[in-house]
């Protein structure tokens, strides 16, 4: 009988005895469903197994750190360099590699990874009425647990293809569940206009969706840690319609500038009590910024996340590809002079007198020219910057895990034939919990995948 696996669903494994003889002795035996994986009929046929399958689909959240062969995204940009030479964009993005299984797996793997994403979501969908209700729920549970794992999938839904829209414009909509080995094509060859895809159906959705997902209330406690909140589906919304009025989407989707207004204040007026930036200085030292991305939303008060993919606890191992090699680590992620350069002195004035379409200063035989009045010298180029700079970038003379970070040549952070030191002269902050570094690395840590924040970009 033919049976639909189910995959990438949960570690479900039992033990079996170490087979020594051929199929023929042991007849139809071998002919069997293998022990770690499930079939439609079996999830769907149990509540607590379907539960399992519905959470297993925020796994489909991606997060930020070594997403190309160990490196970063931003090691793809002008932004940083990966230092160790097995980095992946070095041989791919680099050099324009963008084809095939040759290109990375950012580019030719995001189309398949969010398409098995929205998969799990439409299953959710169409089949989670006809799963029996679990003995032990009541049945005012089993009806309010049954609205919330439809809206989350729906938002789930809506987000994965919001992603893909990013990268590839609109994409054939399945709201249907596909067999995987039948006909995947027929009516789906067409790409739907921005209109239909952006305003028809994921606005719709989320509009939709909000009011069957957990409160407020209940998302941000530590019962539900991770799950999606009704915040969310509002701010996703006005994010895209950010989007959308943009003068590259305004025409084809019909979209204003007033709409987009008007969708912040409605996320402002509705929940905008409940978020705030993060402005406190822990005990442990770290600057406001870093802890607003290391510190959960259930555990630490941290008011200004508002989605992010809630992964477990990290340590030495989850960082030490990105760490300086005077601390042990593998160099990593190093943040460019062109970065760096980015920033304005604390007082909001810049730097130098001009800067390009992306933020970046001008630069004239190498140099960008500097704003005089701002009071910005290359002797002390780290002095008086924007507080963004100290918590993102670790340059020379910042105190910093076990020592003090070092980068003249020979010295504890570029030591002569380490071929991981930095290539830049900088090492990256953010995003690698300090509090790991202690007592011989064996701290450990949250990392929070943002999506959206409070009234910054992340």
């Amino acid at each position: 009988m033919k049976k639909t696996i189910l995959y990438s669903l949960l570690a479900l494994t039992i033990s079996t005895s170490v087979l020594t003889s051929c199929e023929d002795a042991f007849g139809s035996f071998l002919d069997k469903q293998p022990s770690n994986e499930l079939t439609e009929e079996q999830v769907f046929g149990d509540w607590s197994l379907m539960e399992q399958f519905h959470f297993d689909t925020y796994n489909f959240l991606r997060h930020g750190a070594c997403r190309i062969n160990n490196s970063w995204l931003d090691a793809a940009t002008d932004l940083a360099e990966t230092s160790y030479a097995t980095g992946g964009v070095r041989s791919t993005f680099n050099i324009g590699n963008y084809y095939g299984s040759a290109g990375a797996a950012e580019l030719t793997d995001t189309w398949e990874h969010y398409y098995r994403g929205i998969r799990k979501c439409n299953m959710i969908i169409n089949r989670i009425e006809s799963v029996p209700k679990s003995a032990d729920l009541s049945n005012d549970k089993y009806l309010q647990d049954k609205t919330n794992y439809t809206s989350e999938a729906r938002f789930l839904r809506a987000w994965f293809y919001w992603e893909l829209f990013l990268r590839y414009g609109p994409v054939p909509i399945v709201t249907e569940v596909l067999d995987p080995d039948g006909d995947l094509l027929s009516g789906y060859t067409d790409r739907p206009t921005v209109k239909e895809y952006v305003v028809d159906f994921l606005l719709k959705e989320l509009s939709e969706c909000e009011s069957g997902l957990l409160t407020y209330q209940d998302a941000w406690n530590a019962t539900y840690a991770g799950r999606i909140g009704q915040p969310m589906a509002r701010a996703l919304a006005s994010r895209i319609k950010l989007y959308m009025a943009s003068p590259w989407y305004s025409a084809e989707s019909g979209i204003t500038w007033q709409e987009a207004a008007d969708a912040a204040k409605s996320f402002m007026d509705t929940y905008g009590s409940k978020f705030a930036l993060f402005t406190e200085e822990t005990t442990d030292g770290i600057l406001p910024y870093n802890n607003a991305l290391l510190r959960t939303t259930y555990l630490d008060s941290n008011k200004e996340i508002i989605f992010f993919r809630n992964d477990v606890a990290v340590g030495w191992s989850a960082i030490q590809n990105d760490t300086p090699v005077g601390e042990g680590g593998k160099g990593g992620l190093c943040p460019s002079q062109n970065l760096v350069d980015m920033y304005d002195m604390i007082d909001g004035s810049s730097p130098f007198t001009t800067y390009d379409a992306t933020g970046a200063p001008v630069y004239n035989n190498g140099q960008p020219t500097i704003n005089i009045g701002s009071g910005y010298s290359d002797a002390t180029m780290w002095t008086g910057r924007d507080k963004r700079l100290e918590a993102t970038v670790l340059y020379h003379g910042t105190e910093w895990g076990n020592g003090t970070i070092n980068v003249i040549k020979g010295q504890r952070d570029n030591p002569v034939g380490n071929a991981n030191a930095t290539p830049t002269g900088y090492y990256v902050r953010k995003y690698i919990p300090e509090a790991i570094l202690g007592s011989v690395h064996t701290g450990t840590s949250r990392r929070l995948w943002t999506s959206f924040v409070t009234l910054k970009l992340c």
